[in-house]
């Protein structure tokens, strides 16, 4: 749509799945959009209307998110380990479309993430609890607790150095992270 006017300017098609689209995110330059359906979550260029890399979930997607730099692409889902129902971040090669790690979140099914500013670290919200986990490693580098219930939403200020959580216990919380 353009803004000033108010008229289409164009349709993206290509997306199929028999699920309905659910939502949807722009890669950080806007040049590729994220379509999400249920378990599935695919890539497309906008400028050329071409899809791209797809991948597959065990169950809903929740959330997705994308390095600044666009190479790396992060999925929230659920999935069953040991019979039960444990947060799943898969991290996924934009380029290749490979599987870098799956990283679990045994202390709740997530809602909301964020990548940092410089891709380093990964803030996931499971359950009440925010994980950071390095990127790099993929290993857990902190656990913060705080909020009461179920966090919704998770945010990086644009220098890295706070981490801002809202949750259903009605509160936005700061965090400082790193010096």
């Amino acid at each position: 749509w353009d803004v000033a006017t108010g008229k289409q300017t164009g349709t993206l098609k290509g997306f199929q799945t028999a699920a309905p689209v659910y939502s949807f995110a722009f890669s950080p330059d806007g040049k590729t959009l994220i379509w999400i359906s249920r378990g599935t979550v695919q890539l497309m260029d906008i400028t050329a209307n071409k899809m791209g890399i797809k991948v597959s979930h065990e169950d809903f997607v929740g959330a997705v998110a994308m390095t600044q730099d666009g190479t790396l692409l992060a999925t929230l889902s659920a999935t069953t380990l040991n019979k039960q129902s444990v947060g799943l971040v898969k991290l996924i090669d934009v380029a290749s479309g490979n599987e870098i790690a799956k990283l679990i979140q045994t202390k709740g099914v997530g809602r909301a993430f964020a990548f940092s500013p410089d891709g380093k670290f990964l803030a996931v919200g499971a359950d009440k609890t925010i994980i950071v986990w390095d990127v790099a490693t993929q290993k857990e580098v902190a656990s913060i607790n705080g909020h009461t219930d179920q966090i919704n939403s998770i945010a990086f200020s644009p220098d890295g150095k706070t981490l801002a959580t809202s949750s259903n216990d009605d509160s936005v919380r700061l965090w400082r992270i790193g010096q």
